[in-house]
């Protein structure tokens, strides 16, 4: 429950700005982070298969800077040789303090059509959702060998999961700008 994805429409194809241009833009990932309240410790993942743009390096060390511990989630062995085209001249992989390589090709397609120079078939999205719920699902497993209850969201098509969701919804609501208004 308390994870708090860090939305820009206009980094995707929904806004109203060329998202590549934007994601090619030194200092606009600190603009990102400054609209979020991360606090010392909390762990932000940044998901950008190449690693190269600046936004997403630009996020993971706006970050740090708040005290925020950083995963990245990035293709690095298939993007090894590609130029940063951050101001440091880094890539994703070499400013998060842990890195989860997806082994994701160049080009980010996996299925080579006959007759068609690109392939088909993006593999990042699909696998970088797969790690982040992996991520999830292991934090959890952590707090409970912990003792602590993990506050995972339940169905509310069960009985009983509606009333567990206002609970966590109460707790959460005041880190959570998704929830202030649910």
């Amino acid at each position: 429950m308390p994870c708090n994805p860090m939305l820009d429409p206009n980094l995707t194809l929904f806004g109203t700005v060329n998202a590549t241009l934007l994601e090619r833009t030194d200092g606009y990932g600190q603009v990102v982070v400054a609209s979020h309240d991360i606090r010392p410790g909390e762990v932000v993942v940044v998901v950008s298969t190449s690693g190269v743009n600046p936004v997403p390096i630009d996020v993971a060390l706006a970050a740090q800077e708040r005290g925020g511990r950083t995963v990245a989630i990035t293709s690095d062995r298939h993007y090894r040789d590609a130029p940063s085209r951050h101001e440091s001249g880094k890539r994703l992989a070499e400013v998060a303090e842990l890195t989860i390589d997806t082994l994701v090709p160049r080009g980010d397609a996996l299925v080579a059509l006959g007759g068609v120079d690109t392939p088909a078939g993006g593999a990042s999205s699909v696998i970088g959702l797969a790690l982040i719920n992996a991520l999830m699902v292991e934090t959890a497993e952590r707090l409970r060998e912990r003792g602590v209850p993990p506050p995972l969201i339940p169905t509310m098509n069960l009985p009983g999961g509606d009333e567990r969701m206002a609970q966590l919804t109460a707790r959460y609501r005041d880190r959570l700008p998704l929830l202030r208004r649910a």
